[in-house]
């Protein structure tokens, strides 16, 4: 579930999410199967097919897709684009969360306008990013195309600061 969290800047997460779901119903299916020839008559084998085909069927894409975006990222050698002066707003939201609403949560947004390939999307960033970006009117976004063809942003900076 952590590598999850990494995905939240990714512009082409649907074709990653596709591929993992194929990825890890064919991990599950191998992994039934194997379990079924492992077992073979035992008076439990039901229960564990069961669960592999529900939780594991889970368990498999999430993980397939945690370690597919981390490839994505860690083996892409391609040029980034930058887009310079493109219009954003970042924006905290608070809302009430935790058992019954007792405590308040905060969460910290950034939608993009302009004419770039990830206009009108919103995505969830740190505190630290906000900080950088709450008075910034206009941001500069580097994209890098992605080891398995998903684009991702790598940094997103006020605009005249340039990338790091």
């Amino acid at each position: 579930m952590s590598r999850l969290s990494a995905a939240r800047l990714d512009l082409d997460s649907g074709a990653l999410w596709i591929g993992s779901a194929v990825g890890g119903i064919l991990l599950c299916v191998g992994g039934s199967v194997l379990a079924m020839r492992w077992l073979r008559a035992s008076s439990r084998s039901h229960r564990v097919l069961a669960e592999l085909l529900t939780i594991g069927l889970i368990g498999s894409v999430l993980s397939v897709h945690g370690l597919a975006a981390e490839l994505n990222r860690e083996f892409d050698s391609g040029p980034p684009a930058v887009f310079a002066d493109v219009p954003a707003q970042a924006y905290k939201e608070t809302y009430r969360c935790g058992k019954r609403g007792r405590r308040t949560c905060t969460r910290y947004e950034i939608k993009f306008h302009g004419d770039w390939p990830g206009a009108g999307r919103e995505m969830r960033i740190d505190l630290g990013l906000y900080n950088q970006l709450e008075r910034a009117a206009q941001v500069d976004i580097e994209v890098m195309p992605g080891a398995l063809g998903c684009r991702w942003i790598r940094s997103i900076v006020p605009s005249g600061r340039g990338p790091e």
